[in-house]
């Protein structure tokens, strides 16, 4: 199976989650040559539902993917590291597969 990122994405990263709950994996991409993330929602069938993009950085590029339980609500947020950059962002998602909270942490001391 082959899914589209985006013209000229470049995808550099993946991970799998259920990011929507409703029991079957999802996937997100970082896209180093679009700067942005995007999620492919599984129907459970092999297919995935239409993307929806997040952006990432007007100047860096997403490059590495992590998943983890952050706040305890239940749903894995998402940290991703820039290329050449000193700082992390993390996605807060809704049960709809939708990540509308974000969260920036400087690494450099």
């Amino acid at each position: 199976m082959t899914f589209s990122t985006g013209l000229k994405s470049h995808p550099y990263s993946v991970a799998l989650n259920d990011f929507n709950q409703n029991k079957q994996l999802d996937i997100i991409v970082a896209n180093q040559g679009t700067k942005n993330l995007v999620t492919l929602l599984g129907k459970g069938n092999g297919m995935f539902e239409n993307q929806a993009s997040h952006d990432a950085s007007l100047y860096f590029a997403p490059v590495t993917i992590g998943l983890g339980e952050l706040n305890n609500d239940g749903h894995s947020e998402i940290v991703f590291a820039y290329d050449n950059c000193d700082y992390i962002d993390i996605l807060v998602p809704y049960d709809t597969g939708a990540f509308p909270q974000r969260m920036t942490y400087i690494t450099d001391t």
